[in-house]
């Protein structure tokens, strides 16, 4: 009897752990990690780029509050990316890694809070799905420092935040407000400028389910987060704690000076660049020459047919759903008002002289902006309120976002989105009407297709484009940034005194790209070589031509030839090229004589006669070289042109033109032609000249001489 006692006990207890195990839906949470790690998986192959090295720069140096102009407002970010360094080192993989998984967790917040506020599973899910599939915020997400690291972890922290105030209005114990206002406390204090949007989320949060509550508990609570938000913005608690000397940012008095009706226009583009990845909005508006100086009204216009079919495919579809609440001439007058508010809208801004593809971006999220407010009265949701509450947070997080940082007035900067893009996540939510929950199954069942519709629209262009552009970024620039480094280290061990580093063809290989900060993300960078290094970035000497070597020599006199370093990138890797270059830094400035007989007529045609000279010897064009040729040249016109054109033996590292155009003289007399011919190869491999075949023409010896002076 024990014995069988004692195994139905056993059975009763693996039936409750498996009732709690269901209870969990620890299912959805999988799924949502999945999803993630599908969108996100690739940057396990990244490197570091653009603000990246700034914050490892930064945590190497052993007193942050040196430099107040970076630190702040990162300077708890910048904390933890030296912590990071000190277990990670300079494995990229490790940072993205910690990343993804904080994203994971994000989603898991996200998916909890929704859960909680709509009281429904499976819209919780499929809503949370539109976050967890990315795309939104992508380059954030390939940085570690401030857009990666510590955003996504200030992200987690606002998430937590909402669900404790969630819980504590739900359940009134006050151990969640205190816990919430903490949360706040600490968002703010990792990213301020990209947080304080989120006081909006907050009091939008306790308004729309307390409304109806203790009024005067309400104010007190709206109160005491808008204490927080003013502390942390304007008397930086922590920043006196730690020690860095930093003034109030005047910047975010803007909070109260650049109210502008520009700025409606700042977050409806971002809005829409949120909803619908920007590569589609390029495809699309390429397609319709958009791109150009030429920007037509009937061409604007044209870009917002996209935002104009889906909104009045949604009306038609609610036609159906609630065909008791207008009748076809109202679904008529409908349609027609989405139409002619599209042409006025167009007339109204698209002559504004800002980028193109933000401009395209305004117009179609002021489109959808209307139909979502339309949507909302008609569609009479079970909570009307919630709907307008993620229309609030939607919004409100965008405008406040733009308002604390006014020098972003009309620009839509997709890559800041990482931290408000759970948002995106609240759109389904405003599509949810009654008949989601009623019992009549024909009207659940096109309310649930229809949420299922949204979110797949909002989720399929995310998931694809986060796998396209991560893995374009990873095969273009990562794999050539990491084993460029690898490379540079085998032939320069360490720096630790000011030293010359140039190398060619980067610019092509690498494609990089200038980061906020002055020269802080790209192979222009000294801050990147000084984190490979971990030097001073003063030890680093970055020339952007060969030819500014000698003036740099100049500029420094302790330096000597030794300290100057040059090399070629190719596909097949890095070249040391620095003896030669510090041959022809040190050795004499002799010219390079070309004999007359060296000029080979090499090409005739119809229009021109073409001289070639082929050195028999290395002439090197790690410097520029000065060309001197006399021509003695005749013809009937008073004036000819003549083009000269020459090769490198790495022919497309470069991207300068490789020909010149010099008028001549047709006296039939010696004259002396002066081009420079850059460097930009190895050596030079091929010279020509181009010359039209009504005229006679002699060539003298030709001297080529080094640039040695900047």
């Amino acid at each position: 009897m024990k014995l069988r006692s004692t195994g139905l006990s056993r059975k009763m207890k693996m039936k409750e752990f498996f009732t709690k195990v269901k209870k969990f839906n620890f299912i959805y949470y999988i799924l949502l990690a999945v999803v993630v790690l599908f969108s996100y998986h690739q940057l396990l192959g990244m490197y570091f780029w653009r603000d990246d090295y700034t914050g490892l720069y930064l945590g190497q140096l052993a007193n942050l509050s040196t430099h107040p102009g970076f630190a702040y407002p990162y300077h708890l970010a910048l904390l933890l990316e030296r912590y990071a360094r000190q277990f990670f080192g300079l494995n990229a993989s490790y940072y993205f890694l910690t990343v993804i998984i904080l994203y994971v967790i994000a989603s898991w917040l996200l998916f909890y809070f929704l859960k909680r506020l709509v009281s429904n599973l499976l819209i919780a899910f499929f809503s949370t799905l539109v976050f967890a599939a990315g795309f939104v915020g992508q380059d954030a997400m390939k940085m570690t420092m401030g857009d990666g690291l510590g955003t996504i972890l200030a992200l987690d922290i606002l998430l937590a935040g909402l669900v404790t105030f969630l819980i504590y209005l739900q359940n009134g114990k006050k151990v969640w407000l205190v816990s919430s206002l903490i949360a706040f406390a600490l968002t703010l204090e990792i990213t301020p400028q990209r947080t304080g949007s989120s006081l909006l989320i907050f009091l939008a949060l306790d308004w729309i389910i307390s409304w109806k509550r203790k009024s005067q508990e309400l104010i007190i609570r709206n109160v005491l987060f808008l204490l927080v938000f003013l502390i942390q913005y304007f008397l930086h608690p922590s920043v006196l704690l730690l020690g860095y000397k930093v003034n109030p940012p005047t910047q975010f008095w803007g909070l109260l000076v650049n109210l502008s009706p520009l700025y409606i226009l700042n977050f409806l583009g971002t809005f829409w660049n949120m909803i619908i990845p920007t590569p589609l909005q390029e495809q699309f508006n390429a397609s319709l020459g958009t791109s150009g100086q030429s920007l037509t009204l009937i061409k604007f216009w044209l870009t917002g047919l996209p935002t104009i079919f889906l909104a009045v495919t949604l009306f038609i579809y609610l036609k159906f759903l609630r065909p008791a609440i207008y009748s076809a001439i109202t679904l008529g007058k409908i349609i027609t008002a989405v139409v002619l508010f599209s042409l006025l809208w167009a007339m109204a801004i698209h002559q504004i002289t800002i980028d193109k593809g933000d401009l395209v971006a305004i117009f179609n999220g002021g489109m959808w902006l209307i139909f979502l407010i339309v949507w909302i009265v008609l569609g009479i949701p079970k909570s009307k309120l919630l709907s307008l509450f993620s229309l609030l947070a939607i919004f409100g997080i965008l405008a406040i976002f733009f308002i604390t940082i006014p020098e972003r007035v009309l620009v839509s900067y997709n890559r800041y989105l990482l931290l408000p893009s759970f948002t995106v996540a609240l759109l389904p939510i405003i599509f949810i009407t009654k008949e989601f929950y009623q019992k009549e199954l024909r009207k659940r069942r096109l309310a649930q297709i229809l949420l299922l519709a949204v979110v797949g629209i909002l989720v399929l262009p995310r998931l694809i484009f986060a796998y396209t552009t991560q893995r374009e970024f990873r095969q273009d620039y990562s794999q050539h940034a990491k084993r460029m480094y690898q490379n540079l280290h085998s032939f320069i061990p360490r720096i630790n005194q000011p030293t010359i580093i140039y190398l060619e063809g980067v610019t092509k290989q690498l494609q990089f790209t200038v980061g906020d900060a002055a020269r802080v993300g790209y192979f222009g960078s000294e801050v990147a070589y000084a984190v490979h290094y971990q030097t001073q970035k003063e030890n680093i000497i970055l020339p952007q031509t060969a030819g500014e070597i000698p003036g740099l020599l100049k500029k420094n006199p302790n330096l000597s030839y030794q300290d100057v370093y040059t090399f070629i990138y190719d596909k097949d890797g890095l070249r040391d090229t620095s003896s030669i270059t510090r041959q022809l830094l040190a050795g004499p400035n002799q010219p390079i004589s070309v004999a007359i007989d060296s000029w080979k007529e090499e090409l005739s045609s119809n229009d021109l006669k073409v001289f070639q000279f082929t050195p028999t010897s290395s002439i090197w064009t790690l410097l520029p070289l000065e060309v001197k040729i006399p021509l003695k040249f005749s013809s009937q016109s008073k004036e000819k042109e003549m083009e000269m054109s020459w090769e490198y033996n790495t022919s497309g590292l470069i991207t300068e033109d490789k020909f010149v155009k010099v008028k001549l003289l047709t006296d039939n007399l010696w004259h002396e032609y002066k081009f420079i011919i850059p460097a930009g190869g190895e050596y030079l491999q091929k010279v020509s000249f181009n010359f039209p075949t009504d005229t006679s023409v002699e060539i003298g010896t030709t001297q080529l001489d080094y640039l040695l002076d900047n």
